[in-house]
This record gives C-alpha cells, sequence and structure tokens, in this order.
C-alpha cells in the first residue's frame, strides 16, 4: 500500500502543475506519450479522439510515466486482453525496450501492477465510479472507450 500512495501522491503533484512540461505535438500516433523526468507531449488522438473520461485515464497513465517509470518497466493497457462493453480486446503488442508488455493485463503480477500505468487510471476510476455505479459494467477507459 506504502508504493501505491506514494505513485499516487506523485501523480497528484504532476497533474497539479499541468501544464508544466507538457507540450502539443501534431501527428503523432498516439494520443501522449512522455519522456520520464522531462515532458509529456499530448497529440491530436488526446483532443479529436478521447471524451473527457479516456482523457482522464490519458493524464494519470502519463503521470504515472512521468514519475515513477525510468526507464519504463512495465506498460500493459487496462483493456489489453479483455472484454470491455462487450468488445472483445486482444493482447496488446509488446513494446520495444519494455521489460513487462505484450500480456494481458489480468496477467500481471502484484509487483507489475503497481508499476504499471494503466492500474493507477483503472484504480482512480474505479474509485470515482464505484459510489454511483455499483455492480456497473467495466468503467475502464483509454483506447478501449476512447469516445467516453
Amino acid at each position: 500500500m506504502s508504493a501505491i500512495v506514494d505513485h499516487m501522491q506523485r501523480v497528484r503533484n504532476r497533474s497539479a502543475n499541468l501544464p508544466a512540461a507538457f507540450r502539443w505535438q501534431s501527428g503523432m500516433d498516439v494520443a501522449a506519450r512522455t519522456s520520464p523526468g522531462n515532458y509529456t507531449e499530448i497529440g491530436d488522438g488526446f483532443a479529436n479522439t478521447a471524451g473527457p473520461n479516456g482523457r482522464a485515464a490519458i493524464m494519470i497513465h502519463e503521470a504515472v510515466h512521468f514519475v515513477v517509470t525510468n526507464p519504463v518497466l512495465v506498460d500493459v493497457p487496462k483493456w489489453s486482453g479483455e472484454t470491455i462493453n462487450g468488445r472483445a480486446w486482444g493482447v496488446s503488442d509488446p513494446i520495444p525496450g519494455v521489460a513487462v508488455s505484450g500480456i494481458a493485463y489480468r496477467n500481471l503480477t502484484t509487483a507489475q501492477a503497481i508499476d504499471n500505468p494503466s492500474s493507477y487510471a483503472a484504480l482512480a476510476q474505479e474509485m470515482f465510479f464505484a459510489p454511483t455505479m455499483p455492480g456497473a459494467a467495466d468503467t475502464r477507459f483509454g483506447g478501449a472507450r476512447p469516445h467516453e
């Protein structure tokens, strides 16, 4: 728990410093990407494809990259190998240079999940939606539910 609380505090601090060290980068093939400890680039997909919950998930995910994973050790999307809103998502492709990627989200060990950026986006969303949507469908956002 102490590692999770520490990571969340660092994510909170990073988010409180918006827009410092953020850059717009048109034409990226991803919604956002981060150079740990340096800056985060936001692209067209963030503005044009992701809805408000998807953008929140992206910002949390990128903040974890910024403050926690240097170098990136684990990066498994929260929809990798899952079924969300009735749609089955395949296992994401491995990411070159990342030790743990290209596996189903549910197969992460506890130690891997603690360093996985998408784990924090999923945790924040579960905490936000759980009181208002008990027993509701999966609330994970990002690439699996970009429009919401």
